[in-house]
């Protein structure tokens, strides 16, 4: 599945700032354990589904080494944020 996100990122050598459109592409990931046996009682614990972000994709053109190592510091900054922020609907039921 995919993602864009736009990310602000100021340049201070260059005095500049610029919006940057982020291709992210995810994946519905689940921290269940499935079915277990506790004590003699079989249970099945289904977990969360959340989103994992897995690669990012963005123009590099027009910008220097510097910036770049600038605006991927940036993404791996704001990337927890987007996992958080990405809706998961769970219509499995119990």
């Amino acid at each position: 599945m995919e993602m864009t996100k736009t990310i602000t990122v100021y340049f201070e050598d260059t005095d500049k700032e610029v919006d940057i459109d982020v291709d992210c592409e995810y994946e519905i990931l689940n921290d269940g354990i499935g079915w277990y046996e506790y004590w003699g009682s079989v249970e099945f614990d289904k977990g969360r589904d959340y989103i994992g972000i897995y690669s990012t994709e963005w123009n590099k053109t027009g910008f220097s080494p510097e910036e770049i190592a600038v605006v991927e510091a940036k993404i791996e900054e704001e990337k927890s944020e987007w996992e958080a922020e990405g809706e998961v609907r769970d219509d499995r039921e119990d």
